[in-house]
């Protein structure tokens, strides 16, 4: 069971050059900081790690350790494949689920419009 996983994490893993995971990594850590308004050494001490630590990551000079990732997804709010591999809920819905989510949203409110009404 474990062999299929790691295959699959291979073959991702020979498609990109050497340390292009690490620079995805850190390009992606930059974009969830500043949506936050955060700068480096604000990020850095929630994490609990120094801003040159951080700052090494953010560059792809170093990846962090298990624990940092895990704690940096806890803190940054993304899942450990966002962050990882940059897949996940940031990715855009594809249209035909869109519209599948607004029929039943649609359905939704008509049946709660009788509810909503004012007394």
């Amino acid at each position: 069971m474990i062999r299929p996983a790691m295959n699959a994490l291979n073959g991702f893993r020979s498609r990109m050059p050497r340390g292009a995971l690490q620079k995805e990594l850190g390009r992606r850590i930059v974009q969830r900081r500043e949506r936050r308004g955060w700068k480096q050494a604000e990020l850095a001490a929630r994490l609990g790690v120094s801003r040159d630590q951080l700052g090494k990551w953010e560059r792809g000079r170093n990846a962090p350790s298990l624990e940092d990732l895990a704690a940096l997804s806890e803190v940054l709010e993304a899942s450990l494949e966002q962050l990882g591999i940059g897949q996940g809920a940031d990715e855009p819905m594809p249209e035909v689920e869109v519209h599948e989510l607004y029929f039943h949203l649609s359905a939704m409110a008509r049946q709660l419009k009788p509810y909503l009404k004012k007394k």
